[in-house]
């Protein structure tokens, strides 16, 4: 009689049964045996049979369902053209189909309880110093995210042709490719000193930020991608990662002091919105936030929001989205 997989003696070519393996491997293998029949079997502690192991991932590509990956394209592919000047009022977001998206950080802006401190921060400079310091903030804020953009982009591709190469890449439950941790670690440690020079006054911002993406990120999903949602709000995050093997949510900022708590409020809003835009596109619930805020010297000051405070942020921000079109539509009509 021609002997099978299912054939348990000691006489078998195989050694082993499929409910072996299930007994053996660790979940999700396990579900394995529920799909067999004759049960688990009995093998004890008895962990011996490499065989058995190496036929644990062949087992499982056969019988268990593979997760379905997301489409992170669907992240820049909706063609939305980002428009500084139209509006009087900030930036905006215009749609192939018509759609104008009012930009997330200008709801926040306008929304925000620091906005008389602001209103009189550019009263004490005068109108053309504060306009000065601004465009200087935010050229320093633009050259820090575009060293830890460079890192981010360049590891993803250095991990991923590695990891393609050595079949090390996988589909995980929450429908995200990743592979290995230690190889995103060596990708980002090999591309670190390439970093583009970001010149005297953001370079102390750029190397906080390049800094803790090296010792912090262990898989790499998206970067500067872009958010909408039906609320009439749009954006770009700054990136998608696995912060100590966490998926993570993260936003970038730079500050030559330390936050209020009303800016600081802000910032997690913002990270609301986020999350809200990648639930409406991708229907992906994030399980943390975090806050990365660069200093001029020194590292970075580090929020990390669980999924709790992101589910009040999103609240939060979706308040402030309509009390936002409170203030709009009159003025809108009125015009």
């Amino acid at each position: 009689m021609k002997r099978g997989l299912t054939d348990t003696s000691p006489s078998s070519p195989w050694g082993f049964s499929f409910a072996q393996v299930a007994q053996v491997a660790k979940p999700p293998y396990r579900q394995v045996a529920s799909l067999l029949p004759g049960g688990l079997g009995d093998l004890g502690d008895d962990k011996a049979a490499t065989p058995l192991y190496r036929c644990v991932g062949f087992v499982a590509s056969r019988f268990l369902p593979s997760p379905v990956p997301l489409d992170l394209s669907l992240l820049t592919n909706r063609s939305l053209t980002r428009d500084d000047e139209s509006d009087p009022g900030g930036r905006i977001y215009l749609g192939d189909d018509g759609e104008i998206y009012h930009s997330v950080t200008r709801i926040l802006g306008a929304t925000s309880a620091s906005k008389e401190a602001l209103q009189a921060w550019k009263d004490r400079l005068g109108p053309a110093l504060a306009a000065q310091e601004a465009g200087v903030a935010a050229e320093r804020g633009t050259r820090a995210h575009g060293a830890a953009e460079y890192v981010l982009r360049a590891a993803r591709v250095l991990a991923e042709r590695h990891a393609r190469v050595r079949h090390c890449r996988k589909v995980c439950p929450d429908g995200l490719w990743r592979g290995p941790a230690p190889l995103t670690a060596w990708a980002l440690g090999r591309v670190a000193p390439s970093a583009p020079r970001c010149g005297i006054s953001a370079q102390g911002y750029a190397r906080g930020l390049v800094g803790w993406v090296v010792a912090n990120v262990t898989a790499i999903h998206a970067i500067e991608f872009g958010v909408h949602h039906p609320l009439g709000f749009a954006g770009t995050a700054d990136c998608l990662v696995d912060v100590g093997g966490v998926l993570t949510l993260t936003d970038f900022k730079t500050s030559a002091r330390k936050r209020g708590p009303e800016l600081l409020l802000d910032y997690r809003d913002q990270l609301g919105a986020y999350s809200l835009g990648l639930k409406h596109i991708l229907g992906l619930v994030v399980p943390q936030g975090a806050i990365v805020v660069a200093r001029r010297v020194g590292t970075p000051d580090v929020t990390l929001l669980t999924r709790q405070e992101l589910d009040e942020a999103e609240q939060r921000y979706e308040e402030r989205v309509w009390q936002y079109w409170d203030q709009v539509m009159p003025q809108t009509l009125l015009t």
